[in-house]
């Protein structure tokens, strides 16, 4: 989850979902924005970081939320439109709050595009079955059902970072955020010879995650059917009953280069 960001003038490419949507596109001024980009780091990370401003907190669950609300996998896990909003909000809210505990939000200037990823695996035990099962009632198996299938396909025996979840307001993408967000974050990591993973949620994204130096990561993840009454699945988007698959991807860490003699 190709170094070099798209150029403008290029077609812009559709939004990227991962358990993450994200934009990969180009910036005008790369080395600006290198300067001036936002990154608030886990207190697991680094100790002496204060917590991010309650108002930032709350920016980045709505844009993410705002991201993910016409996915495929936002379907699945809430059939039901009227309560999708409220019940992916409730979801990324609980994740994003791990984020900022242990792990990397990204935001470059104006905060209008996000990367969140968190450290793997998890230092400490997280009550996140109790925790999610009471926010994303009355769909709470399907949310918990996600995470197991996505721990059981997570990588193990090693320490690396995962993209957890990325997303752009619309009127942003095909403008480069995205992937500069990404190779700025594939590049520290490449430095401290530490391995990303991720999991996309399209075909799309596995495409661009593979341009990126990621690699399928064991077979997909299979969401099944629904068996709901079709009275109660939103008949204004794409039907689910195929379900949905998602593909793991992983990417080791560049080989540092040799310095000439």
């Amino acid at each position: 989850m190709d170094a070099a960001a798209r150029r403008p003038g290029r077609e812009a490419e559709t939004q990227k979902s991962f358990l993450a949507p994200t934009s990969p596109v180009t910036a005008a001024d790369s080395s600006e924005v290198r300067t001036r980009l936002v990154a608030t780091d886990g207190a697991a990370q680094r100790g002496s970081v204060r917590p991010a401003p309650t108002e930032v907190v709350t920016h980045v669950q709505r844009l993410l939320t705002a991201a993910y609300e016409r996915t495929a996998l936002a379907r699945w896990l809430v059939p039901e439109q009227p309560s999708r909003a409220r019940l992916l909000h409730a979801w990324i809210s609980l994740c994003v709050e791990a984020a900022f505990d242990r792990g990397q939000v990204e935001m470059p200037p104006g905060h209008r595009v996000v990367s969140v990823w968190l450290s793997e695996p998890t230092p400490t035990a997280w009550n996140r079955w109790d925790r999610l099962a009471k926010v994303t009632a009355p769909f709470a198996n399907n949310f918990v059902n996600l995470h197991r299938k996505l721990a059981e396909a997570a990588p193990s025996g090693q320490s690396y970072q995962r993209l957890a979840f990325a997303g752009a307001q619309g009127g942003i993408r095909g403008q480069g955020w995205g992937t500069l967000l990404l190779r700025r974050r594939l590049d520290a990591l490449d430095a401290r010879q530490v391995p990303a993973y991720a999991v996309a949620l399209d075909p799309n994204n596995v495409r661009w995650l593979t341009r990126h130096g990621f690699r399928a990561h064991g077979p997909p993840i299979l969401l099944p059917a629904h068996s709901r009454p079709a009275s109660t699945v939103d008949r204004r988007q794409p039907p689910t009953r195929l379900g949905v698959t998602l593909q793991p991807m992983w990417r080791p860490p560049a080989k540092p280069r040799q310095r000439a003699p």
